[in-house]
Formats: structure tokens, sequence, C-alpha cells
């Protein structure tokens, strides 16, 4: 890990009114662990002409039979012979040869992965008066991740998974009385993401062809059994249309796998696709909103192919460890010095009448901002801990 940029700073805009906050984070990662291969590559020459390779392999053939190599390589697949040929923009071949005789493992390289992150962070909090205050929040962060290696395990065919995460929300609360709070919040949040592969060498360049080289212009997976594998393993498909869904039949075959993902995205779409007798409901995307919890709890299907497939709910909250926390003060330190200086033993510092903490924060003793964030917890506890019933919480 290489340490990163980082630093905040803050402060009063208008005394007692109003306050700023930015702050900023960078994170700097290498890993040339998970970046590291070793191989037993087959004694593929540095000279990848017909006759050369016809030399080294002639009379060999493939690991499930076909036609012999001709001593010459005259028979060798101009595809093939391309493919050998082709180079990296380094000069190093597409396919690379040993790097020492014997047998054994015979090639090793190492790319590191790479994984930064620039976090941005802004707050503005005005207090109109004792009874009304606005909050602004935005997050925003760039998460560019580069692997070396994905399917393939030689260099070459990496890809960058180039994240981004935009989160943005106005909150205005109004206190009406000591029983009686108004609180309006609007929000966006965006996750986007994109992965762009290297495609330092495309189908076009070995003369392959493919019906789908339009939207699919790298080269396939090819995997030579025991040996190495090159190119992108990308499964397309449609719930719509079912094109691609054999390819993701095949790739599920013979094992348990999960579909995980944020609500909407379509999983028991493709559940009902893959598994044409699930009896599973599936909801309407209304593309103004989150995604709605269709399914509300995890299921195993057999697939026709054999193996399974879990369908598990979608992903659209975060909740923290309720068990790990205080239920006096939360965590806030503000609030558990301010806490003995209550009316009331079990004040909730909520709304109660003669809470030192609500009285605090009007004062702008403790800071306005982080009492606010106390309320949203203070909700968010509450509401889990009446979620998981009388018996889990007298635990």
């Amino acid at each position: 890990m290489e340490p990163g940029p980082g630093g905040s700073f803050g402060g009063p805009v208008i005394r007692d009114k109003t306050f700023y906050f930015f702050s900023f984070q960078g994170t700097r990662q290498v890993n040339g662990l998970t970046g590291a291969s070793s191989l037993t590559l087959p004694p593929i020459p540095l000279d990848r002409s017909a006759a050369s390779l016809g030399r080294v392999f002639a009379g060999q053939k493939g690991a499930r039979g076909g036609t012999a190599i001709a001593a010459d390589g005259s028979n060798i697949n101009p595809v093939a012979l391309a493919l050998l040929n082709a180079k990296l923009p380094d000069g190093s071949f597409v396919v690379p040869s040993p790097q020492i005789a014997g047998t054994g493992v015979n090639y090793t390289v190492s790319k590191p992965s790479r994984f930064n992150e620039d976090q941005y962070i802004a707050n503005i909090d005005h207090q109109f008066g004792s009874h009304n205050h606005v909050a602004f929040k935005a997050l925003i962060a760039n998460q560019p991740t580069y692997k070396p290696f994905g399917s393939a395990n030689v260099p070459g065919f990496g890809s960058t998974q180039d994240f981004k995460d935009r989160i943005f929300s106005l909150t205005d609360t109004h206190i009406l009385s000591n029983n009686l709070v108004n609180e309006a919040r609007v929000g966006v949040s965006r996750v986007l993401g994109v992965v762009i592969p290297d495609a330092t060498v495309l189908l076009k360049d070995i003369g392959m062809q493919r019906f789908n080289s339009a939207d699919y212009p790298d080269i396939p997976l090819i995997t030579v059994t025991g040996a190495f594998a090159i190119g992108y393993d990308w499964l397309g498909c449609s719930t719509r249309t079912g094109d691609g869904m054999d390819a993701v039949l095949a790739a599920c075959a013979g094992d348990t796998s999960a579909l995980v993902g944020q609500s909407g995205v379509g999983k028991s779409s493709l559940i009902r696709r893959l598994v044409p007798k699930a009896d599973i409901e599936v909801g309407e995307l209304v593309r103004e909103e989150e995604g709605r919890h269709t399914t509300t709890a995890s299921h195993l299907f057999d697939l026709p192919d054999g193996g399974s497939l879990i369908d598990s709910p979608g992903v659209r909250d975060f909740a923290p460890a309720i068990d790990r926390l205080d239920s006096g003060h939360l965590g806030f330190i503000e609030v558990a010095r301010l806490a003995p200086e209550c009316r009331f033993t079990d004040c909730r510092h909520m709304r109660e009448p003669g809470c030192a903490v609500i009285t605090a924060s009007e004062a702008g003793t403790m800071h306005p901002r982080r009492y606010e964030s106390y309320r949203r917890l203070r909700r968010l506890f509450e509401e889990l801990t009446e979620a998981r019933g009388p018996q889990k919480r007298n635990r």
C-alpha cells in the first residue's frame, strides 16, 4: 500500500448560523500477489513461422485428437498462426514462450493490481432559527481498480473497473413543538460503473470472426488445457429475447451459483428464464425510484443441466450492528456527557422536555450536525430493535 493524500477543513461561515465541512481522502494500493501467474507452457519457439512450429510440434495432436501437425507446419490454421504471432504493445508475444527449459513450471510473470480511490465529502449546515435547520451533504468518490488477470492467466487481458459514487442529500428539519418534529429529506444516489478491457489485440487483428464481433471485438476466452488461457470471458444474455441463456446455464452447470445485486436489476427475471418452472414473482421496474424488493428471501433452484442457483434479495440499505451500540448514547460522546443533566433518566434526546442534549444543540455547544446524525441513528436503532422482537431484545 502506498500512502494517499488527505485532509479536511471547515468552520463557521456565519457565526452560530452557517457551518461548512470539507474533506478529501485518497487511497493508493498496489498488490503484487494477486497479479502473479506461474504456468507450464508448451515449448513454443521464438520463431513463430509455420516451418519453425512444424519442426517443433510435428506429428502432435490436440488433447482431444484431431489432425496431426505437418512437419512443415503447412496445415496450421491461419488464425492460430496469426494468434501465435500477435504481439502486445510492449513487443512481447500474446502467447508467451517458456522462460526456461525443462519440465514443470517454466514461465512466471507478475503484474501488480492497483486500487485508487479519491473520496470527497462536503457538508453545509444552516440554522435559520432554534426550530429550523437545513443540511446539505454530498459524497463523490472515484474508485478505479486495475486487475491484470481475469479469466486469462497471461498478460495483455487485464481490465479496469471504473466505479463512481455520487450521493447528495438535502434535509430540512422543523421543530414544531416539544412533541412534533417535521423532517423533509430529498436525495440522489447513483453508483456508476464500467469495466474497460485492455483490448490490446482484437479479433480483426488475427482474422477471427464471430456473430457478435461488433459488440464484443476482443479475443474470446481460449484455453489450452494444462497450459494457458487468453482472451476475455463474456456472458451476454437477454431475459427479454432469451439470447445467451444456454451459455449462462453451461457456466453454472455442476456448481452452486448465486445471483447478487441491487434491487430491480433483473435477478428474478433471469431466474424465470433459466428455471421456467420456478414459481417466482417479477416486479415492475420503476425507473424514477429505487428498485423494489420483489424477492424477500433467498431461494435455491435446481438447474435443468445440473447445479443449483440461489436467488437472493436485492441490496438497498445498510444497517449497523445494534448489539454493539450503547442504547443510551449510541456512541456519541457529547450525548454521553450531557445525558446525566437531562430531566428524565431514560431520556431518548429526541423531543423530551428538559433534555440537556437538545438544549446544547440549540445553544450551539453541541454541533447541530452531530445532533442531527444522532437523531438519524436513534431512529434507525429503534426501528431495528423493534423489528427483532421482544425475545431478541432481551438477550
